[in-house]
């Protein structure tokens, strides 16, 4: 029997021993899992996290691109309209100057080669047209015929002859000289 015993006791030590070795290898498996399953969720968590952040980084971006547009737009719209009363002003004050000068000798040569280009492009087949406190003064420099024209406001001519039509007054040019202003490169933003 004791030999039976004996037997017994080296048969449950073996089992012992492959039980707890077999155990220690089902632990080292289940740590192996565990350990890959808490990387895994740490990862996720991570990736996460990494992409909340981006995302909240791509909203405050574009929220302070928006503002910083409806500034620049702010900006720019305070300086379009500081500009154009500055302009105006400036064309406004032109204005009264071309309105003085029309008052001396210079204005009256003006007067003369405006006529003479008018007949040198028309020939004397035209009719002068011209504003109402002017006429007096170019009846005198030719012979063609001369008629009042309500546009003229600051004075000049402008010519016809059939369809044709010449316009040398210091209106057009003003006007021009005004919509061609914004366009200088000094002004532009």
């Amino acid at each position: 029997m004791d030999n039976i015993n004996a037997r017994l006791d080296k048969f449950r030590q073996a089992i012992n021993k492959q039980a707890d070795a077999d155990a220690a290898e089902l632990t080292r498996q289940y740590e192996e899992k565990r350990s890959a399953a808490e990387s895994e969720r740490s990862r996720r968590s991570a990736d996460e996290a990494l992409a909340q952040i981006n995302s909240e980084k791509e909203r405050a971006a574009a929220q302070f691109r928006k503002e910083f547009s409806r500034c620049e737009t702010e900006q720019r719209t305070a300086v379009l309209a500081c500009r154009n009363q500055l302009m105006e002003q400036l064309f406004s004050e032109v204005r009264q100057r071309l309105i003085e000068w029309t008052d001396t000798p210079a204005y009256t040569e003006y007067l003369k080669k405006a006529l003479e280009k008018a007949q040198q492009e028309f020939g004397s087949n035209i009719v002068i047209c011209a504003r109402e406190r002017d006429i007096p003064a170019i009846q005198g420099m030719t012979k063609l015929p001369v008629t009042a024209d309500g546009s003229v406001i600051l004075g000049g001519i402008s010519a016809r002859c059939e369809n044709l039509f010449a316009d040398y007054t210091l209106d057009s040019r003003l006007a021009e000289q005004k919509a061609a202003f914004p366009q200088r490169s000094e002004l532009r933003l």
